[in-house]
């Protein structure tokens, strides 16, 4: 997009933009009425700030390559002529306006730097506003502690990683369109009072808030983020099922990643059978740390015992960081599950070490009506322990 073109004659500064030059509203769209620094993002339409709503801009359209052979970054070759056209251009508040050009005496806010500041801002404006108001996501979002302290999941991570994950907007925190569990204030405990009352909060939060919403049209999408124990994690996934269409997000530990997938070898899964002793199975789960029969319980040593364990990499705790290997392990767990039910399990004590997205799908990939009674085991105190059963239709 160009300015308007200046009279003929030479000189050797671009003219000022007209305050009717179509540039600037031009300018204003792209960058959605906001500012294009990185990490400023004000609004720049009415003065919020004293609550009045008149409309009128608060943002200056700032040169990157000055117009003036003087001014800031004016060693730039780009041509006169150019200066003005809308690639050259940025929109910013006067507080920015102000740093960027007074930063360069540092070497700050190159042309450069700016540039890329420009097409990341106006790239993320127009992914945001290219999705249609259909493409809500809801979100369940559960919290606990682990090992004592409380967790959280902040609105920002959730927001960014809805929205860069699944082209949807995230419906959350305090919305009718957020199922938000919140187990942190569950006094501290590990007998079956404090797994119970556990559950009956994760009942009561999809029971009211979820499953009206099942049936409707068109179908909700469920964006899940959930950081707590591992059985009460397990039990969401049971909950929740698998009849609506559902993104589970995983906590990365990399730097700067969040809850966001990121690329990387597919890690592969695989299940065989230890022991085929009766009609009682254990499932070892070795994702995120490693499991052997030793570790069983006693009243589990006699059980029939089937594994399932990566085939490509050792278990450990950043195992799971890309979509591939999270839908690798969903795939062959489902089998291991179909395997069980096949073969007449009446029963299957689940013995994981797994990271909290998959342990949302060891709960989504029960089968209702088929699925032998789930009794989920926790390491607590250094042995393995019986926490929850999940059985029948919940």
């Amino acid at each position: 997009m160009k300015s308007t073109p200046p009279a003929a004659g030479p000189s050797p500064n671009a003219p000022k933009i007209s305050a009717n030059d179509p540039v600037r509203l031009f300018l204003w769209v792209v960058a959605g009425g906001r500012c294009e620094r990185r990490g400023c993002n004000k609004y720049l339409l009415g003065n919020q700030a004293i609550g009045d709503h008149t409309l009128y801009p608060l943002g200056e359209v700032a040169h990157n390559v000055p117009r003036s052979a003087r001014g800031p970054r004016s060693g730039d070759e780009l041509a006169i002529e150019r200066r003005n056209d809308i690639e050259n251009l940025l929109l910013l508040c006067p507080m920015c306006h102000k740093t960027v050009d007074e930063a360069l005496k540092t070497g700050e806010f190159t042309v450069d730097q700016l540039r890329d500041q420009k097409r990341e801002h106006e790239a993320r404006i127009y992914r945001l506003t290219e999705i249609a108001a259909t493409h809500e996501s809801l979100v369940v979002r559960l919290v606990g502690t682990i090992h004592g302290s409380a967790v959280e999941i902040a609105a920002d991570d959730i927001r960014h990683a809805v929205v860069h994950q699944t082209t949807r907007f995230p419906r959350y925190r305090g919305s009718p369109h957020e199922v938000d569990i919140d187990l942190r204030r569950l006094p501290e405990g590990n007998d079956s009072a404090y797994w119970e009352t556990g559950r009956r909060i994760i009942d009561d939060q999809v029971e009211n808030l979820l499953r009206p919403r099942i049936g409707a049209e068109p179908p909700p999408h469920v964006s899940v983020f959930a950081l707590a124990r591992i059985p009460f994690l397990i039990y969401l996934g049971a909950r929740l099922g698998d009849k609506i269409p559902t993104e589970v997000f995983q906590k990365q530990r990399t730097a700067g990643q969040l809850w966001s997938w990121v690329a990387g070898p597919t890690v592969l899964f695989e299940h065989r059978v230890v022991r085929n002793a009766g009609t009682k199975w254990v499932m070892i789960l070795a994702v995120s740390g490693e499991l052997s029969v030793d570790l069983l319980p006693a009243e589990l040593r006699d059980h029939s015992v089937v594994e399932l364990r990566p085939t490509n990499a050792e278990p450990g705790r950043e195992i799971c960081t890309s979509r591939q290997t999270f839908e690798a392990f969903r795939a062959t767990y489902g089998r291991a599950l179909r395997w069980l039910e096949a073969a007449g399990a009446e029963e299957i004590a689940v013995v994981p070490a797994v990271p909290v997205s998959i342990a949302v799908a060891c709960g989504r990939e029960r089968l209702p009506a088929v699925t032998p009674p789930l009794v989920v085991y926790d390491r607590i105190g250094g042995a393995y322990v019986p926490t929850i059963t999940i059985t029948g239709s919940l």
